[in-house]
């Protein structure tokens, strides 16, 4: 066994190993005086974490190491960059002080550490802090993007080192990644960083998805780099002629978009036919890097049968993100269709570091004088527009950030005006988004547009290369049912700042009727009577009932009935409390590191909301509700809503597990497809009626030509009693595929069932 001393002298070793591959990581990115620097700030660094360990037990120092490398190798930022990665945590877990660090290593980096300290560490003491942790980690992106880039490095090898932590912490460490530092990254175009997050949160959150693809690609991986050898040499042989220098690489599709489009399309593993593509990187300067690209380009469509419909040009309009390249889909040996991306070194470089690689392009001395920056003022100006976002003192923490979140979508199109110019918007957009985009106030004042000439409604969507006329009206103001419409998140800002003017004035409308009234009683808006009244209303708040006074939406003399009866006031129950990890409800209490789901005795202490759908046996977790009163929702780990909670309310997870004893059944839907024959209802009705005695509450067929889909609703105790069904009906001969729904592919499928069924009736 190794003694105490043997440990440590190996630590030791392993410590000096790592700063020594730090140092080579920055070899190419610092001076010999940068890498003295870099030293001191290790020293420090392993001086102050000397006594601390990780939850892995290994030495602490590790982390900062590591995230110093991230942020050298993988980003390649500066000397300032590394040593603040080196001392990210020292202000806030040992006795170094801010001016400690500003003596040693002056005011830049004591100013980027003071940013990386304040969005530290209070994700665990509740809510408000949580979400408010978030709000200032993204106002720091107009300050320095350096602790923006440092944080997302921190944040990756935490990731990468998840497994040590308790499961609970792991969900909700995995949540906060998926739903704002994997978007974030994807935001500033850093995509190797984002699909790396991505797929360590995929890992933690839906480790059995994970865990099968991983196999999948395994199993396949030897065929798979055959056949991108056999491509690359393919292409290689095409255009070699070209004179030109370049290299040729293919890369994987990465586990979690595999996971997303096995889940978009339902289908299986085997019909994802786009696991890789091929990367043409041509070495070139920056000034004939567009032209080199679009001769290549012509090469691959005039020799290579290809898809038109796969193109993507994303070099004569990038991304918001930055990101330049050009995507074709050619058709390979075997008939097998491949994507093929074609750019110049510089845009690989800004697809993999985005902001990252731009920062040090505006930032660095000469030897970066050739390099590309044509697209930071579209990062700025997304900068800007966040930073205005979140400094709004009329939306709260969690409004605040939600709409942050919404700006890090860049599936786009784009439209133009007039004048020509261009306007980006998020897929999905109407005529609204797009005024708005323009100018709040041409947005506030939207009746319609002209769409290419034509005539259109403010709710219309948008299409790509959309020409659009705004027409406005001066008596035009925001209606409550344009929220329903638009997507951006400028457009529902200044939409709900506009419906709250309207509504603070129809509230001071309704508070001088409702005190004129009073007045008659002698009474105060203060008086206890008030809020029996408002309970029997059935109303939210006074304001709700002031509003309804103003907007004459209430009947004035019901309210003059009530008070003239001099109602005693209702006396109000005690409030739930919290006692450290007990939640006392009446009685009772839950405990919050282990709630037992017994739905034979207490199922009115949960919840389980329509979104997911969770059946007994399922992974799911209990998030304990905003309102405390004690209700625990109960949602499969997966479920986007879970995941938005969870990032925003971790303090509020509830582990949970279910009571195997339980009696109490659930609907599940699922999907069958297969060949239509004669016989074939009656053999599902047997298994899932006679063989396994299921209580059938619905099934739907939709037959055409010589195949079917069908929804079959079906009541079952557990997971496991619809994976036996599941497992049985697919030895039906002819059924194909089984799939269990949730309940939005369940309204997403019947949606499509009647647009379908109304198309044909037109037809007919």
């Amino acid at each position: 066994m190794q003694s105490n001393v043997e440990k440590i002298t190996d630590e030791n070793a392993q410590i000096l190993a790592y700063y020594r591959a730090l140092l080579r990581s920055c070899r190419n990115i610092t001076t010999s005086l940068e890498r003295k620097e870099i030293g001191r700030a290790f020293r420090m660094s392993l001086e102050a974490h000397a006594n601390y360990r990780r939850k892995s037990g290994e030495p602490y120092i590790y982390h900062p190491i590591a995230v110093a490398r991230i942020v050298a190798q993988e980003l390649g930022l500066d000397a300032v960059s590394v040593i603040c990665a080196l001392l990210h945590d020292v202000v806030e877990d040992t006795s170094i002080e801010l001016s400690d660090i500003e003596r040693e290593f002056g005011v830049t980096v004591a100013k980027i550490i003071d940013h990386l300290t304040k969005i530290s560490g209070v994700f665990e003491k509740g809510t408000s802090e949580q979400v408010e942790n978030y709000r200032r980690l993204l106002l720091t992106l107009s300050d320095d993007i350096r602790v923006i880039l440092i944080k997302l490095a921190d944040r990756l090898h935490n990731m990468r080192t998840l497994e040590h932590m308790k499961g609970e912490k792991q969900l909700k460490i995995a949540s906060e990644t998926r739903y704002i530092y994997a978007p974030l990254a994807h935001r500033l175009g850093l995509f190797s960083i984002k699909s790396e997050l991505d797929d360590l949160a995929l890992k933690f959150m839906e480790p059995e998805t994970y865990r099968q693809i991983v196999r999948k690609l395994k199993e396949n991986k030897e065929e798979s780099d055959k056949y991108i050898k056999q491509f690359v040499n393919y292409l290689r042989e095409h255009i070699s002629d070209l004179d030109l220098k370049f290299k040729i690489k293919g890369r994987y599709k990465s586990i979690n978009s595999i996971a997303e489009k096995i889940k978009k399309q339902a289908i299986p593993f085997e019909q994802v036919y786009d696991l890789f593509a091929v990367r043409i990187i041509i070495d070139c300067s920056v000034e004939q890097e567009i032209a080199l690209c679009y001769h290549v380009y012509q090469r691959l469509i005039s020799t290579f049968k290809h898809n038109p419909g796969r193109l993507r040009d994303w070099i004569a309009v990038p991304k918001s993100n930055g990101y330049r390249s050009l995507h074709v889909t050619v058709l390979g040996p075997k008939n097998r269709w491949v994507e093929v991306q074609i750019r110049s070194i510089h845009m690989d470089i800004e697809a993999e570091r985005g902001v990252a690689a731009h920062w040090k392009y505006k930032d660095s001395s000469t030897k970066h004088k050739n390099a590309p920056n044509r697209n930071i003022p579209s990062y700025e100006n997304w900068i800007l527009s966040v930073r205005e976002m979140l400094e709004n003192q009329q939306l709260n923490s969690v409004e605040a950030v939600s709409n942050f979140q919404k700006t890090l979508v860049i599936d786009e199109i784009f439209a133009f005006t007039p004048k020509g110019d261009l306007i980006r918007l998020p897929v999905d957009s109407c005529i609204a988004d797009f005024a708005y985009a323009i100018h709040s106030k041409l947005g506030s004042q939207c009746i319609g547009a002209k769409v290419n000439g034509k005539l259109a409604t403010l709710t219309q969507g948008i299409k790509n290369g959309d020409h659009i006329e705004v027409l406005t009206s001066a008596k035009q103001s925001p209606k409550p049912d344009w929220l329903d419409a638009v997507k951006t998140p400028r457009a529902i800002h200044h939409i709900k700042r506009a419906l709250s003017e309207v509504r603070k004035q129809q509230i001071e409308r309704g508070r001088t009727i409702f005190l004129w009234k009073l007045k008659q009683f002698s009474l105060s808006e203060n008086n206890p009577l008030v809020h029996a009244l408002i309970r029997y209303m059935n109303l939210h708040d006074l304001d709700e009932l002031l509003y309804k006074l103003g907007t004459h939406s209430i009947d004035v003399e019901r309210i003059m009935s009530f008070i003239s009866q001099k109602v005693r006031p209702v006396i109000k129950a005690p409030k739930n409390e919290d006692n450290g990890n007990k939640i006392v409800i009446g009685a009772q209490e839950i405990d919050r590191d282990m709630l037992l789901i017994d739905l034979n005795n207490t199922i009115d202490r949960y919840e389980f909301p329509a979104c997911c759908h969770p059946l007994p046996g399922d992974d799911v977790v209990g998030l304990l509700s905003l309102e405390d009163n004690g209700h625990v929702e109960i949602h499969k780990t997966t479920c986007p809503q879970a995941i938005d909670f969870m990032a925003k309310y971790g303090s509020r997870i509830v582990k949970v597990n279910w009571n195997e004893t339980s009696s109490v059944e659930f609907l599940a839907a699922v999907k069958l497809i297969g060949e239509d024959r004669i016989g074939m209802m009656n053999s599902i009705l047997r298994i899932v009626s006679v063989k396994m005695k299921l209580n059938i509450r619905s099934i739907f067929i939709d037959a055409e030509k010589a195949n079917f889909e069908g929804i079959l609703r079906v009541y079952v105790q557990n997971s496991q009693e619809l994976e036996r069904m599941m497992a049985n009906l697919m030895l039906i001969p002819g059924i194909t595929e089984v799939m269990r729904m949730n309940a939005e592919s369940y309204r997403k499928y019947f949606k499509r069932v009647y647009e379908t069924t109304l198309t044909r009736r037109v037809r007919e």
